[in-house]
């Protein structure tokens, strides 16, 4: 039942909408067709004409008011999906889609790691025959499951307003985990970043030195290497020495040669396996 091109004109006509042509085309991006986006536009548009038809005339809205108009759209669109659509659906649903909502996709083993849940295939089953808002892609022997991006960006904003802090942290906590697992440290970083955990950071960024250099990932962590407290460097050999590495990729000679002075004050002052860890950071 969507709109096809013929029909969103005659929609526009009728409603009396302007806009300019690249308005159009954004805007038809956006609703894909669906019939009730087109309705939230048209009822924020009527809305806006009211009270600033005088000043503008019969002209399209100008850039400042058209991304005004298209974010109280957007605000009552979810709004609309979350009173009107979620809210019908069974607690168990809702909670379990919140909760995938923070990772772009997911296999069922993933899903169970993030949410803590045992019955997530019967989940799966259930939610597939609710609507087609989610897209699923079969390689070989797994199966990998795809919120399509307006219902995510829906249900990120639903976790935000229904968990605690506690709760969101958690769960992009497990996220990170099964990326860490996994050997994908940048989906794990974003992860951990995402709730400003930096113990995980720095312990993701020493998993990084310690794999044999030339699979290891410096230049893609830059970010993340440069935003760890210097403290919390200096009491890991493994970061001082992926610290001296990324300064000599970046040809910041200078900082390079200080992380390895620091390396090396650090084996002078330590025993035991600290000591040896240090020492055989300095030879590599």
């Amino acid at each position: 039942m969507l709109f096809d091109d013929r029909q969103v004109e005659q929609y526009i006509a009728q409603t009396g909408m302007l806009f300019t042509e690249k308005q159009q085309k954004l805007l038809e991006n956006y609703c894909n067709g669906v019939p009730i986006t087109w309705n939230i536009i048209n009822s924020v548009y009527q809305e806006m004409d009211v009270q600033e038809k005088t000043e503008r005339g019969q002209e399209p809205f100008g850039e400042k008011d058209f991304r005004t108009l298209v974010e109280k759209a957007r605000s009552r669109m979810w709004d609309y999906l979350e009173y009107h659509v979620y809210d019908r659906w069974e607690i168990s649903i809702q909670e379990f889609l919140m909760e995938v909502a923070i990772v772009e996709d997911f296999t069922v083993y993933m899903a169970e790691m993030i949410t803590g849940r045992n019955d997530v295939e019967s989940l799966l089953g259930r939610i597939q025959w609710i609507g087609n808002f989610m897209d699923i892609v079969r390689n070989g022997s797994e199966t990998v499951y795809k919120l399509r991006n307006q219902m995510r960006i829906s249900m990120i904003r639903r976790l935000r307003r229904k968990y605690t802090k506690e709760q969101i942290r958690k769960l992009y906590e497990n996220a990170g985990l099964y990326y860490q697992i996994s050997k994908q440290p940048l989906k794990a970083l974003s992860m951990y970043q995402q709730v400003n955990n930096t113990e995980r950071i720095a312990s993701v960024l020493i998993d990084n030195v310690r794999i044999a250099p030339n699979n290891a990932y410096y230049y893609e962590l830059k970010p993340y290497y440069l935003k760890l407290p210097e403290e919390k460097i200096c009491k890991s050999p493994e970061l001082m020495c992926g610290m001296s590495m990324l300064q000599s990729l970046l040809l910041n000679t200078e900082e390079s040669e200080r992380w390895y002075r620091e390396l090396q004050k650090y084996a002078k002052e330590h025993t035991g396996s600290e000591r040896r860890s240090a020492k055989g950071k300095i030879l590599y």
